[in-house]
């Protein structure tokens, strides 16, 4: 499993603005919406957007990881709150 968040934050600066440019949108965007810290706050993106996240990565990004990153993890910080 391959998450995206791993994958971004192996990227260098110039590879973070080349694959966000592949998927059509800004580092920021990214940063802010997909792969924040707080897994509670990371928005769920569109089923191409995913496939984009997957497809432009290689393979480095799985979709298995993807489910991780906007499911499973995010449902595990709420659980762990209370």
């Amino acid at each position: 499993m391959k998450t995206l968040r791993l994958y971004w934050r192996r990227l260098s600066k110039e590879g973070r603005q080349l694959y966000a440019n592949k998927i059509g949108i800004s580092v920021i965007h990214i940063e802010n919406k997909y792969v924040c810290k707080d897994p509670a706050r990371r928005q769920m993106p569109s089923t191409e957007r995913k496939a984009l996240f997957v497809k432009e990565s290689n393979g480095e990004v799985t979709v298995e990881g993807l489910a991780f990153d906007f499911v499973i993890e995010p449902v595990l910080a709420l659980i762990s709150k209370k």
